[in-house]
């Protein structure tokens, strides 16, 4: 019988022992910790970079294996960093870890449950179609046959997922699969960002103090009670891009200024300069440009014959899009730059950093490439 001690406990850890004021984080960490311990259902963890969606997925694979819900290390795979070729041949390896072990009965005779392996995909909006059919099929039938073939196996594992994307944009571009995310997102958690925790600032400027003195061996690190006000200040106005790991860069960057010293006000002035800096640089950099009017036809005309084709296939909803699209590739550089101006407004919301990629996978839906759209690409055949 888990006391509620021992609860409270969990949800301390989950949260890093750092003592969180905000009343609905601290809500969302009680019911994580209470789903952890008695569902093995799938759990996705969205919310914008620098939310903490890894190290939350990692203590939950830690409070479920202290409960021996789980046995052995995280498998974690980590979908951004690999190619879609990749992610197949690794398939067989994961799975291969969860295959179930034979039956255990208890003295009754009854069917015991055994711990099962803890898989985190992270990233998963950055799974490629061929792997997201594989896990689909997994996860319906519990059984696994490498696309190569080979002999299938059962297999039991408990799954985790995080993504900084909003899946159901991502299905509506046609990206991500409808029934993944039906399994998936069993259970699903948004973190909040920095933004609506400010609540939070504190105990986390504390934490990340606290934290850079164990580090480093130094007796504490801390501010002048000047210096905290004039941060605390800035910090609640200020636009954390990348939330909990900017703000402990910020402070770590204040602490080797103070150099095993308090911080100073004149520390903390240097440092907010130096992030409005850097903010007005990304600003001016991500700062859009309009797309030419696609109805105007003075971007999209002259178009190869394929894609003009692809073009009167179209709904006018799609047309108007695509041509909208077309028009930002042409007249951009990159991909990554088209990318920026044809994503400027959500990416903000979103917190993607991975334009290119979206803009791919757009293209892709209607047999497109970077370099078809620029005119450099073989034509595409559409029978």
């Amino acid at each position: 019988m888990v006391t509620e001690v021992e609860i409270e406990e969990e949800c301390t850890f989950l949260k890093m022992g750092i003592d969180t004021g905000d009343e609905g984080y601290n809500r969302l960490i009680n019911r994580i910790e209470e789903l952890a311990c008695k569902s093995a259902d799938p759990i996705l963890l969205q919310g914008a970079p620098g939310t903490g969606k890894t190290a939350l997925a990692e203590r939950i694979y830690q409070v479920k294996k202290h409960r021996n819900l789980v046995y052995g290390p995280l498998i974690d795979v980590d979908c951004a960093l690999q190619e879609e070729e990749n992610v197949i041949a690794m398939l067989p390896g994961i799975f291969q870890k969860t295959q179930r072990p034979p039956q255990v009965l208890n003295p009754a005779e009854e069917p015991f449950k055994a711990p099962t392996r803890m898989i985190f995909f992270d990233d998963i909006d950055a799974l490629e179609s061929r792997a997201q059919k594989a896990l689909l099929k997994v996860l319906e039938t519990g059984r696994f046959r490498s696309v190569t073939g080979g002999e299938e196996f059962p297999v039991d594992f408990t799954l985790i997922c995080a993504t900084n994307k909003d899946l159901a944009e991502e299905v509506a571009f046609g990206t991500f699969r409808r029934d993944l995310l039906s399994y998936i997102g069993f259970w699903t958690f948004t973190l909040p960002s920095l933004q609506d925790r400010t609540a939070d600032i504190l105990p986390n400027i504390r934490y990340e103090l606290r934290k850079y003195a164990e580090e480093y061996q130094l007796k504490k690190c801390e501010f002048y009670r000047e210096a905290l006000d004039r941060y605390l200040s800035y910090a609640h106005t200020h636009l954390w891009e990348e939330n909990f790991r900017d703000l402990r860069q910020s402070l770590r960057r204040l602490c080797f200024y103070a150099q095993g010293k308090r911080i100073t006000k004149s520390m903390v002035d240097v440092e907010c300069a130096d992030m409005e800096s850097r903010g007005s640089s990304r600003q001016h950099f991500d700062a859009p440009h309009p797309p030419a009017d696609p109805n105007s036809g003075t971007e999209t005309k002259n178009m190869p014959e394929h894609i003009e084709k692809i073009l009167e296939t179209c709904d006018t909803f799609d047309r108007v899009q695509l041509q909208a699209v077309i028009a930002a590739c042409r007249e951009s550089e990159t991909m990554a730059s088209a990318g920026r101006k044809l994503f400027a407004q959500s990416r903000l919301k979103r917190g993607s950093r991975n334009d290119s990629d979206r803009l791919k996978k757009y293209l892709a839906r209607f047999g497109l490439d970077w370099e078809m759209v620029k005119g450099s690409g073989n034509k595409v055949n559409h029978s």
